[in-house]
């Protein structure tokens, strides 16, 4: 061999190792399928209303993590993703595995130990209605393909192998019993991307975890299922899709709670699946939910799903999130706890008074029994509950979440960005005050109490609502304590208790604050002085002030405001088509010619007069035009007319 053809060689060697392990430092991220919702056929599911009044009515629900993961026991570590850990070399998971168990024992192999000798479906269940919980939930399979139902899709499941038992329907079982809503969680999607291959071998991309040269599972084609080593984009497509109808049949829940894997899936098999979900659902007559976390689907028919985070503000529509009791997600050793019962009662009082639910998850032990600190933190916010859970359960959002500390970290741009939010959550203390709202009733929760007879200023009764939100009484949740309050044009002064309601000092207590008979949600600075309506033919004017109903029709009316600045727009509207419910309305709201623009869902109901509240809006001193304009249309439209009863304004400080 001559020596050019030794540097040729030379550089073809050098080209393919630095290809192979340019391909090791790839973002997992280049698996992610591409969406476009406008684009694509999601008008069947946008037909479902994705926050029914149930969810806002149950606020707080508990599930757990628990399967092959809970085997380890990891300090910190249990988050879930030990099968894929314990084939890589830099984690800790790969030193225990080999410790305890050597490499000749595969993920697989495990599924076996895994027995659940101590699960019981009832004390599961008993537990979470003792802590409160108005959902429970089951996972029904994590990362790693192994699935806690009775399948007749994915052979790896738990009927057939390790527990021997139909652990979600057990559990669905159960909560029917209570009349309690059942959620499931699938984590799959991703599934097919999760265990380490050979040398790149998977046929779906490759990434840094993938490569591993040294230990892998099998590549036997008996395992392909769960490995998912020889499965094609479209068969792992399929499988995903299939899973979530075999639960959504079998099983009937009212939540199905999705993980971030749907975006590895493509889009049209999303498209199909949720349909035919929505389809199952509506041949049950449930008010069913799904959600959408790390924008997997359009928000229209799925609420949105946070981790261990929360919003900024109040959304209009109701949105879900999960915190853990245990380190991770899964059992991590005994007596770990990631907080106490207050912190979560704080997150919980947050998260409710921005329109929000709390799904509580904690991880059981391999054998199935529930740490003694995880059921003593649940069975403490149960406690709680039942003080102040009248101001938690069947209540919506007033006009503002807040006052104090309103900083939860920033915008949380993406479905995990948890770090800087529990920073923030951790920081909720006694000068913190949240709000809930039923009817003329206000509930008033200070995060925690310190100090007795500490003077306190609520803003948010003062200015220019003192003469709206005219308190008529106060009382103190769980308490025969008078409690010493005057009202005047800075706001609400309220003297905190000589005693807290309960005897720990650290959990949030409520203030329940009646408002004055003729409380009308409405500000005198935002009166509706014109009203026009283009191209339409049935106003009903007996009924509203004026409709919408073809393509090309417009509502638009003038506001005066008094005060330049922002404000929080409530629309009362019907929405006609009450044999339709569920088909919803989407308007586009325009504000002075285009400045700001707002495209938004109206949700068909039953009610015959519906409320909604916008996110801010601002406006300048003096008129206003703000217009509706339909944005999207379906098949239905021609049946179903939109009514617009009252707007109010709501100056915002």
């Amino acid at each position: 061999m001559n020596r050019q053809h030794l540097i040729l060689l030379s550089i073809i060697f050098l080209f393919l190792f630095l290809t192979s392990h340019s391909q090791e430092n790839e973002d997992s991220n280049s698996a992610i399928r591409p969406t476009d919702f406008k684009a694509k056929a999601w008008d069947e599911a946008k037909l479902h209303r994705a926050d029914p009044q149930w969810l806002k009515d149950a606020r707080f629900g508990i599930w757990c993590h628990w399967g092959i993961s809970s085997l380890p026991g990891l300090d910190n570590k249990a988050y879930g993703w030990y099968g894929k850990h314990m084939y890589r070399k830099t984690r800790e998971e790969y030193q225990y595995h080999l410790k305890k168990y050597g490499h000749d024992v595969h993920f697989h192999d495990l599924i076996n130990k895994f027995t659940g000798e101590k699960f019981n479906a009832k004390e599961w269940v008993d537990l979470y209605e003792q802590g409160g919980a108005k959902m429970v939930g089951i996972m029904g399979e994590h990362h790693d393909g192994f699935s806690l139902w009775d399948s007749d899709i994915n052979p790896w499941n738990a009927t057939k192998m390790g527990p021997k038992r139909d652990i979600v329907g057990e559990i669905a079982k159960e909560v029917r019993k209570r009349k309690l809503r059942l959620e499931i969680t699938l984590h799959h999607g991703f599934h097919e991307l999760f265990f380490p291959r050979a040398e790149s071998f998977s046929p779906r991309y490759n990434s840094k975890w993938e490569i591993n040269r040294d230990w892998h599972p099998p590549l036997d084609k008996k395992y392909n299922l769960l490995y998912s080593s020889y499965l094609t984009e479209e068969e792992a497509d399929k499988y995903w899709k299939d899973k979530m109808i075999e639960v959504m049949e079998k099983y009937a829940p009212d939540y199905i709670y999705t993980d971030f894997g749907p975006r590895f899936i493509e889009e049209e098999t999303r498209i199909k699946t949720v349909t035919q979900v929505f389809n199952i659902a509506t041949e049950n007559k449930q008010d069913f939910v799904f959600n959408s976390k790390a924008e997997t689907f359009p928000t229209e028919f799925a609420i949105k799903n946070v981790e261990q985070s929360v919003l900024g503000d109040i959304s209009d529509q109701a949105w879900y999130v999960d915190f853990t009791v245990n380190p991770g997600w899964f059992y991590a050793g005994e007596n770990k706890l990631s907080h106490e019962a207050d912190f979560y009662e704080r997150v919980l009082v947050d998260v409710v008074s921005k329109n929000g639910f709390l799904a509580l998850s904690y991880g059981p032990r391999p054998d199935g029994s529930i740490p003694e600190k995880h059921a003593e933190v649940i069975k403490s916010i149960g406690k709680w509950l039942k003080v102040v859970g009248e101001g938690i359960y069947n209540t919506l959002p007033f006009y503002t979440f807040g006052e104090g500390n309103t900083d939860v970290g920033g915008e949380i741009k993406d479905f995990n960005e948890h770090g800087v939010a529990k920073k923030a959550l951790n920081k909720l203390g006694e000068n913190t005050f949240r709000f809930t709202r039923r009817g003329n009733i206000i509930y008033l929760f200070n995060l925690k109490y310190n100090t007795p007879n500490k003077q306190y200023l609520i803003e948010s009764f003062g200015g220019e609502l003192s003469d709206y939100f005219k308190v008529k009484s106060l009382s103190l949740l769980g308490s025969d304590e008078k409690i010493n309050w005057t009202q005047d044009h800075k706001g609400l002064h309220i003297s905190s208790p000589k005693k807290a309601p309960k005897s720990e000092n650290k959990h949030p207590y409520a203030y329940k604050i009646t408002l004055d008979d003729n409380f009308i949600y409405q500000a005198e600075s935002a009166k509706i002085n014109k009203l026009s309506v283009v191209n339409l033919k049935d106003a009903n004017q007996s009924k509203a002030v004026l409709g919408l109903e073809k393509n090309n029709s417009t509502l638009s009316f003038d506001v005066n405001v008094s005060t330049a600045g922002q404000y929080r727009m409530v629309v009362k509207y019907q929405n006609q088509g009450a044999s339709l419910k569920g088909h919803n309305r989407f308007l586009n709201i325009s504000i002075n010619d285009g400045a700001e623009k707002l495209d938004y869902c109206f949700h068909a109901s039953e009610e015959k007069v519906w409320q909604t509240s916008f996110v801010k809006i601002n406006l300048e001193k003096g008129k206003n035009t703000i217009v509706f304009k339909n944005s999207q249309l379906n098949k239905l439209s021609a049946v179903r007319k939109f009514y617009l009863d009252d707007i109010t304004l709501l100056p915002l400080k």
